[in-house]
């Protein structure tokens, strides 16, 4: 469990002089272990933004402790339920019957109680910037020298290049998985240029073969956009030239096969496009595709 007290140590108990003795002279070791604190403590003055949160503010969760760290929701039912529910007592007689436990404060219907369990690691490597290592070290989120935020936590004890590593192997088929569905996304892009270029992507292998075209095109260029003056210095980056130098032929060569288009090409092209796949009605882009159809047919 995790508790937050203000020392961040657990509160002293009324009975904690007579388990001390029991313990000492009592309950053998293999007893008094079973009943060992195991609760994470921290400093309740973390908690002192918990009510401008959104669980604060949307749900009026407040922190009641009770030995167990609970936050606390009271249900607030509306006008409108408070008075049929008045209504029912009424009708039933009990709308005046009390009782003192409806004086106590308790739990009802509707009522939400959260705690938190968590397991802290013997050993721990982490990454990170060192804030405050006097007495307890306190690490932040490091800043590289291109803005961007790392912190890493490992369970164990681990070099620095092993984490990356572990890091890399983790996020390698989640990364493989995005790009793989890019694949997907570029449909709508690659027939939005192809009607730029008043072009028309009839089957199904001019349609993959431009995706990937666009695909093989956006990604090293956004490769080389976060890397920048460290780019070419890895396999990885030849990888994405070679890539490059491959999609952008594929992707030309596609366009200039695929079929002429009807409408007029560039931005007009592009929204009779969109608007003939979200079906439009055509009498809003269809009237000028016919009049470009019978100039060109006037001007054979």
């Amino acid at each position: 469990n995790v508790n937050w007290t203000p020392a961040a140590q657990r509160e002293v108990q009324w009975y904690d002089g007579a388990w001390r003795w029991l313990e000492t002279y009592v309950l053998p070791e293999t007893v008094s272990n079973w009943f060992v604190d195991t609760t994470r403590y921290e400093y309740l003055q973390n908690l002192k933004h918990a009510r401008s949160s959104r669980a604060g503010t949307d749900s009026n969760f407040v922190y009641v402790g009770q030995n167990r760290g609970y936050f606390f929701s009271p249900y607030a039912p509306s006008a409108h339920e408070f008075l049929f529910k008045m209504f029912v007592e009424h009708l039933e007689g009990s709308l005046l019957d009390w009782q003192i436990g409806d004086l106590m404060p308790s739990c009802t219907a509707g009522d939400i109680r959260v705690s938190y369990r968590t397991k802290d690691p013997d050993r721990l490597s982490a990454i990170g910037r060192l804030v405050d290592g006097r007495e307890r070290a306190r690490l932040t989120l490091f800043t590289t020298s291109r803005n961007y935020q790392l912190g890493l936590a490992h369970e164990g004890i681990h070099e620095f290049g092993d984490m990356f590593e572990t890091e890399a192997v983790d996020a390698k088929w989640s990364c493989l998985l995005l790009r793989a569905l890019m694949i997907i996304w570029a449909i709508v892009p690659s027939h939005l240029v192809a009607a730029f270029f008043a072009k028309e992507l009839t089957t199904t292998s001019e349609v993959c073969t431009s995706c990937i075209g666009i695909v093989g095109t956006i990604l090293p260029v956004a490769w080389a956009t976060i890397w920048k003056q460290d780019f070419l210095g890895s396999s990885q980056d030849i990888a994405m030239v070679l890539l490059l130098l491959a999609a952008v032929p594929i992707y030309v060569r596609t366009l200039y096969y695929a079929h002429l288009s009807a409408t007029p090409g560039g931005f007009t092209g592009m929204w009779r496009w969109v608007a003939a796949a979200i079906c439009l009605d055509p009498a809003w882009y269809g009237s000028a595709a016919i009049s470009s159809t019978s100039d060109a047919k006037k001007e054979e």
